[in-house]
C-alpha cells in the first residue's frame, strides 16, 4: 500500500508542476531583465530603464492579465480534473490490493461466497492472475465508483470491514470530485446537480462559499489544498486497512 500512495505523491507532483509550468518559462527572461536594470540605472539610461521595467511588469503580471486569464483558468481547472482522476485510481488500487491480500490469506471468509458472472473470454484473464481478476470482477460487478466518496465508504465497509471516517478532508474531496464532473461535462458551469452534490459537504475549506451560478474557477492554492486533503485521507485509509498491508 505504501508504494501505491507513493505513486499518488508522484502524480500529485506532476499536477503541481503543470500548474506552475509558466514559472520555468518566465524565470529566465525575468532574471535577464533584472540583471540589466542596475547597469541602466548606473548610467542613467532612463528610456532603457522605463522599457525594461515595463517588460518586467508585463512578465510578472501575465497570470492576472485579462488576455491570458482564460488560459490559466482552463489549466487550473484541468489540474483539478487530473488530481481527482489520480486520486480515484489510487483508491481503486488500494481497494483491489486489499481484496487480493484478503483472498490470498483467507482473511474475509464471506468473500468466498461472493458470486460473480463470467464470460468465456474472461477465463484466460482469470488463469493469468486469478486473485487480481477476482478483485477486478468485484469492482466491475458491483459498479464501484472511486470518484464517489459515498461509494468508497460503503464498499470499504462491505468488503473490507473498515468504514472511513467522514472528515472535513472528505468534504473537500467531495467538492473536488463534483467540480471535476462539471468541468469535464459542463464546461465548468455551475448547475443545480452540482450544488446538490456539495450541499452536505460541510464543513469544508475548499470553496466554502460556492456561488449559485456562473463558472467554477480554481486558484493554485485551492488545488494544493485539495491535494493535501487527498494525501491526509489516503494516510488515514492506509492506517485503517493496515491489516491488509502484507
Amino acid at each position: 500500500m505504501k508504494q501505491i500512495i507513493k505513486d499518488f505523491h508522484r502524480d500529485r507532483d506532476s499536477v503541481i508542476s503543470l500548474m506552475d509550468f509558466d514559472k520555468t518559462i518566465l524565470e529566465f527572461p525575468i532574471r535577464q531583465l533584472e540583471s540589466l536594470l542596475p547597469h541602466f540605472q548606473e548610467h542613467q539610461l532612463n528610456k532603457a530603464i522605463a522599457k525594461t521595467q515595463r517588460s518586467l511588469d508585463i512578465l510578472r503580471g501575465i497570470r492576472s492579465n485579462e488576455s491570458t486569464k482564460l488560459a490559466y483558468k482552463t489549466i487550473y481547472n484541468q489540474c483539478v480534473v487530473l488530481l481527482v482522476s489520480y486520486f480515484a485510481a489510487t483508491l481503486e488500487d488500494i481497494f483491489k490490493h486489499c481484496i487480493v491480500v484478503a483472498l490470498k490469506h483467507d482473511m474475509l471468509p464471506a468473500l468466498r461466497k461472493e458470486e460473480i458472472s463470467l464470460q468465456i473470454g474472461d477465463f484466460r484473464r482469470v488463469a493469468d492472475d486469478p486473485l487480481g481478476s477476482a478483485a477486478d470482477f468485484i469492482v466491475e460487478h458491483h459498479g464501484i465508483s472511486f470518484q464517489d466518496m459515498g461509494s468508497v465508504r460503503r464498499n470499504c465497509l462491505k468488503f473490507l470491514h473498515y468504514e472511513p471516517q467522514r472528515t472535513e478532508d472528505v468534504n473537500d474531496i467531495i467538492c473536488g470530485q463534483a467540480a471535476r464532473h462539471i468541468v469535464v461535462h459542463s464546461g465548468g458551469v455551475i448547475n443545480n446537480k452540482f450544488l446538490r452534490q456539495i450541499s452536505d459537504a460541510i464543513p469544508r475549506k475548499l470553496k466554502p462559499n460556492m456561488p449559485q451560478s456562473g463558472e467554477i474557477e480554481f486558484a493554485p492554492e485551492e488545488i494544493v489544498h485539495l491535494a493535501a486533503s487527498m494525501e491526509r485521507y489516503l494516510e488515514q485509509l492506509s492506517r485503517g486497512l493496515a491489516q491488509y498491508d502484507k
